[in-house]
């Protein structure tokens, strides 16, 4: 190789770290506000926080969570959790891989069509119980279920430093006993609860 061709590597290289950097420590606008602002009760529930677990706080790091006891009025309890990944990236992931990575085994996985999009209903088994859980990414006015393109649109966010849309955020909904989760009410319940509302 030349030694102009050599120094131009080095120089492209160079720059590609530098703006990596900027991208990477830039400071980007959470949505902490967001998820402070989930209701806590609404005409067909009420709801409390629920502290986070010491293993849940540790795989979060700094990334801003929310997560909610829900009690329908007349129905069973749910648990709800909404995750912002502005500040930890890496908190927010595909969550089929915790609930195998906590034992459950995913025996069926159906797509919900709602008003503002789609969200994913799985039915896990493990040790003879079964139980539902739900998640989708929540923007303003649009539910997904890719985590391919909630890791589109947030690289997308933090390369045009804000300016490229919100961060999208997790929302998890899992049932805590063998009670379905997809049922009008719950559906209901989950648009009140949207943060972007």
């Amino acid at each position: 190789m030349k030694t102009w061709q050599n120094a131009l590597l080095w120089a492209v290289c160079i720059v590609a770290l530098f703006v990596a950097l900027i991208v990477e420590l830039a400071p980007q606008r959470d949505a902490i506000s967001q998820l402070l602002d989930i209701p806590d009760r609404g005409e067909e529930f009420r709801s409390r926080e629920t502290p986070l677990t010491a293993q849940e706080r540790e795989l979060l790091g700094e990334a801003s969570a929310v997560k909610k006891y829900i009690a329908p009025n007349g129905a069973e309890p749910f648990l709800f959790s909404a995750i912002d990944g502005t500040r930890n990236r890496h908190a927010v992931h595909d969550p089929r891989y915790c609930f195998v990575g906590a034992g459950w085994r995913i025996v069926n996985e159906q797509s919900i069509p709602v008003d503002q999009g789609e969200l994913q209903l799985l039915t896990l088994e493990r040790d003879g119980e079964q139980r539902q859980a739900m998640f989708w990414f929540s923007t303003p006015g649009n539910w997904f279920v890719s985590p391919m393109t909630y890791w589109m649109r947030a690289t997308w966010r933090r390369l045009t430093f804000g300016a490229g849309g919100e961060e999208p955020i997790l929302m998890v909904v899992q049932s805590l006993g063998d009670q379905p989760l997809n049922n009008p009410q719950t559906l209901s319940i989950l648009e009140a609860l949207d943060p972007w509302k």
